[in-house]
């Protein structure tokens, strides 16, 4: 038939018997990149059962992806990345952290601001460092710090998940949720 473009073996049927890679490579159309979209942001895998499942079993679930079973939950850093996402475009939209997260007076800095205008993306960043402290605290667990910033991912996000639904609540229905949750 023909061979490999990839590793140069003789090609006999759609994919290459050696490496895999198939023999005629699809054009780009509308499917292709929306598949691609779903799999940059991990669709395929069950963002939603994901979500489920770190609401219903949380601890459970994040030590069964770092002992067991990687593949059943969407991946973390794409979690937390999805979610803080999700939270910003909810609050560009609904402007909910106007009323709980403002520091006026001389105690505000560049820092608290920045943190104040990007909580999403704040949360990233903090997550490394909490993964330090936590890993330097509770020295007589097992966890390492990789895996303390994974379960922070999981954490984190769904926290931020949970902010975006109570500020959704509160802005739509003017019912101060964010002081009792």
């Amino acid at each position: 038939m023909g061979l490999c473009k990839k590793c140069g073996s003789e090609v006999n049927g759609k994919y290459c018997s050696n490496c895999g890679h198939p023999y005629k490579t699809e054009r780009i159309s509308r499917k292709y990149v929306l598949n691609e979209l779903w799999d940059i942001i991990n669709f395929h895998k069950g963002i939603f059962y994901t979500i489920k499942e770190l609401l219903i079993r949380p601890g459970t679930v994040i030590k069964e992806f770092l002992r067991e079973d990687r593949t059943r939950l969407v991946k973390p850093i794409s979690f937390i990345i999805i979610c803080s996402l999700f939270y910003m475009f909810v609050n560009q939209v609904l402007h909910f952290e106007d009323s709980y997260f403002k520091v006026k007076g001389p105690n505000e800095n560049t820092l608290t601001q920045w943190v104040q205008n990007n909580y999403g993306y704040a949360n990233i960043f903090l997550g490394f460092f909490i993964a330090f402290w936590i890993k330097l605290l509770f020295r007589k667990y097992e966890f390492n710090f990789y895996e303390n910033l994974i379960m922070l991912f999981y954490v984190m996000g769904i926290n931020m998940l949970i902010l975006a639904a109570f500020g959704t609540i509160e802005t739509l229905f003017h019912f101060s949720v964010m002081q009792i949750g």
